[in-house]
C-alpha cells in the first residue's frame, strides 16, 4: 500500500475495516498497528452482520483516523465534527499535511 492509499482509507469514517487492511494502513504510514484497535463486531444499532460473520475482529474507520492523528501528534490540532466522515476527513487532512511537511508526499 501506498500513503496516498493509506490517506484515502483514513477518509473515511463510516467504514470498517479489516484488521490486516488498517495493519497495511499504518505500515505505509510507518507506525505501529494498535490491537487496541480491534474490536468484534456483531449486529444491532443498525449494523447488519451476515450470520456467519457474527463477531468478526475489525477496525472502525473513525478510530484508525484518530489513531494515526495520535500518532502524529496532531490529534489536538484537530477541528472538531459532529459526523464521522467530517471527522475522519479532518484528521486525514492533518496526517497529510504533517507528511507533506516531512517530505514524504
Amino acid at each position: 500500500m501506498q500513503i496516498t492509499e493509506a490517506l484515502n482509507v483514513l477518509n473515511d469514517g463510516h467504514t470498517i475495516w479489516k484488521v490486516a487492511h488498517a495493519k497495511r494502513v499504518c505500515k505505509a504510514l510507518e507506525i505501529p498497528f494498535s490491537e487496541e484497535l480491534v474490536e468484534k463486531y456483531y449486529s444491532g444499532n443498525g449494523l447488519f452482520i451476515k450470520p456467519e460473520a457474527e463477531g468478526t475482529e475489525a477496525v472502525d474507520g473513525l478510530a484508525l483516523s484518530e489513531y494515526v492523528a495520535q500518532q502524529f501528534k496532531v490529534y489536538k490540532l484537530a477541528k472538531i465534527y459532529i459526523g464521522q466522515g467530517s471527522q475522519a476527513r479532518e484528521y486525514a487532512r492533518l496526517v497529510r499535511e504533517k507528511l507533506a511537511s516531512q517530505g514524504k508526499i
